[in-house]
């Protein structure tokens, strides 16, 4: 991972603008997440020449969605992604290099619950040296700012949209994963139970 840029909606809306990472060279991958509070899976929506990855929600409470690109020579300086109900909202956008120019998404899983230790998903990949990265979206601020908590992984981030009930928050890291296979779960750790979806993506190296 070479670069993130990150956004919050401190107040109820239905968009949020994320800088495009400064350094952002033709090809490099590029992944966006995005958390809002509440049921928004229906309408939460990436500009057009994104990927989805998936967008799902946990019990009406919380919305979490994730795509990719590859970026081009035409890239704009920032992103809107937007949803229907007025809601809070958190995302960020992660800039990767060293990925495989034709297939970068070797595999992707995610899980929803409800626990103040939220699992990762476990993904399968097939090709040797890939990335595993873990991200997760939660309803409401119970983080500790800036560690995810999860195990063994480098941490990319972790923050929320702002205090109270009505806000949203979401955090990542990542792991290499030298042999091809199950990937190993851990656990992002929060300061109190909360409804929560994580997503595992398998990154594939370049060949």
């Amino acid at each position: 991972i070479e670069e993130l840029t990150e956004a919050a909606l401190g107040s109820n809306g239905t968009s949020l603008t994320i800088s495009k990472p400064a350094s952002t060279a033709t090809g490099d991958l590029l992944l966006a997440a995005v958390v809002t509070d509440g049921d928004n899976t229906s309408s939460l929506a990436a500009p057009a020449d994104w990927d989805v990855i998936t967008v799902v929600d946990r019990s009406r409470k919380v919305t979490l969605g994730v795509w990719w690109k590859l970026s081009n020579a035409a890239e704009s300086s920032s992103y809107d992604f937007t949803w229907t109900n007025n809601e809070h909202a958190y995302g960020w956008i992660m800039r990767f290099s060293g990925h495989d120019p034709d297939n970068p998404i070797n595999a992707s899983s995610y899980i929803e619950g409800s626990s103040a230790s939220p699992s990762s998903a476990s993904v399968t990949t097939t090709v040797d040296n890939s990335l595993i990265l873990n991200i997760g979206g939660f309803d409401d601020d119970d983080i500790t700012a800036g560690d995810p908590g999860l195990t063994g992984t480098t941490t990319i981030n972790m923050s929320d949209s702002g205090d109270g009930s009505a806000t949203v928050s979401g955090g990542s890291g990542y792991v290499q994963q030298l042999i091809a296979g199950n990937s190993t779960a851990s656990s992002f750790i929060l300061t109190a139970a909360e409804e929560f979806i994580t997503v595992t993506i398998a990154i594939a190296p370049a060949p």
